[in-house]
């Protein structure tokens, strides 16, 4: 088994990466929702 230190870095590394590829999705969205005026290109 995992150490639970070591599980638990591993689990907020997977948090901060997706809550980064998220905020780029969501920037990504925002900006062609922007351009295109349609939030169903999303």
């Amino acid at each position: 088994m995992l150490k639970p230190h070591r599980a638990w870095q591993c689990f907020s590394a997977q948090t901060v990466w997706t809550t980064v590829m998220w905020t780029e999705y969501s920037s990504i969205c925002i900006l062609r929702e922007d351009r295109h005026l349609k939030a169903s290109s999303c």
